[in-house]
């Protein structure tokens, strides 16, 4: 219902194809991802995105309650970001990787609470047919004026938090290990947070939800910007 509202364009709403057809090919990409996944590895990570994907789209945790729904998107990130690393490490550097004494799990911690707290920017825009629909999105809840603030707020934390805690990792208790990277990212993250306040039309909503995006993606060129610092000391990534 909501997307005839939200994004017409999709090809459901578009009636390009048909719930049973798209039902039907679901069920295969399911099938060949776990396939792949048992041959080439992440298989652990891609029976727990299926789980979370049923879940959320027919098990109602996308819709009943804002909580579940930013809880949902957080893990299958981290499902995303461990599938992708454990097939680029070796077996002894994933386990090196997870190891509760290293930064690993602690970083794909930060990036599910991460987007926890921030994911919510994508409904913004979406409230008409999410509102059509009942679905319990965190603007809806408790007001779209306080879901602003309190994102607003989150991607100021998240924007001075993740430099440092890389650059503390890295042995250095500043920005100055980090500090180039860390000046884009702090930047982009109040840039964000301006926007989310001031801008609310429904076209700038998009725009900085695709800002948050590319946000959200510079994180992940953290490690490598403190692995570089730690080869290179005194210069910036």
């Amino acid at each position: 219902m909501e997307d005839s509202i939200n994004k017409p364009w999709r090809t459901m709403p578009a009636k390009r194809m048909s719930q049973d057809q798209a039902t039907g090919l679901m069920y295969l990409f399911y099938a060949l991802a776990v396939y792949t996944s048992s041959r080439v590895g992440g298989l652990g990570q891609c029976l727990t995105l299926i789980f979370l994907g049923y879940w959320y789209n027919i098990g109602g945790g996308g819709d009943t309650s804002s909580v579940v729904r930013n809880f949902i998107n957080g893990l299958g990130f981290i499902c995303y970001t461990s599938g992708a690393l454990q097939l680029e490490l070796s077996p002894s550097e994933w386990q090196l990787f997870i190891d509760p004494n290293e930064v690993g799990l602690q970083w794909l911690g930060i990036i599910g609470a991460i987007v926890f707290t921030t994911v919510q920017l994508q409904d913004f825009y979406d409230q008409a047919g999410d509102s059509a629909r009942d679905r319990k999105t965190l603007p809806l809840v408790i007001g779209d004026k306080p879901a602003r603030y309190i994102t607003a707020a989150c991607m100021v934390i998240w924007g001075l938090f993740t430099p440092w805690y890389w650059g503390f990792a890295s042995g250095g208790m500043s920005f100055a290990v980090l500090r180039g990277f860390a000046m884009y990212l702090a930047a982009l993250a109040w840039i964000i947070s301006v926007r989310i306040l001031i801008f609310r039309s429904v076209r700038a909503d998009r725009l900085t939800f695709v800002l948050w995006n590319v946000w959200l993606v510079s994180q992940y060129a953290l490690p490598l910007c403190a692995k570089l610092s730690q080869t290179r000391p005194g210069k910036a990534c």
